[in-house]
């Protein structure tokens, strides 16, 4: 099943996290993981570590993700801010948008 094939794959991931800790690729889908299994702090966390050090487009979508986590939990003044960063980092990125409007919608 999925959670178990998320749990075998972490160990080649937090390998690949100790050898470089700022390897934006391993820390999105580190991120992405925290936050599909509920554990919506460390998914901040790691977002905001991707959005600090990953290149732009990286950076756009991790902040757009980072927006949808916040959104979720009713913190929209923060996810509009999420929103607005991955919009300034990459301007065509058309879910940014769409989930800007549904944020300010709420």
């Amino acid at each position: 099943d999925q959670a178990g094939r998320r749990t075998a794959a972490m160990a080649p991931l937090q390998q690949a996290l100790r050898l470089n800790p700022d390897y934006t690729e391993a820390l999105f889908l580190l991120a992405s993981w925290c936050d599909e299994a509920g554990n919506t702090a460390a998914a901040q966390e790691h977002y905001a570590r991707v959005i600090a050090t990953a290149p732009k487009p990286q950076a756009a979508l991790a902040a757009n993700n980072l927006g949808c986590l916040l959104d979720r939990l009713g913190r929209q003044a923060e996810a509009e801010a999420c929103f607005r960063r991955a919009i300034a980092l990459r301007p065509r990125h058309c879910q940014s948008w769409l989930n800007l409007g549904g944020c300010l919608i709420n």
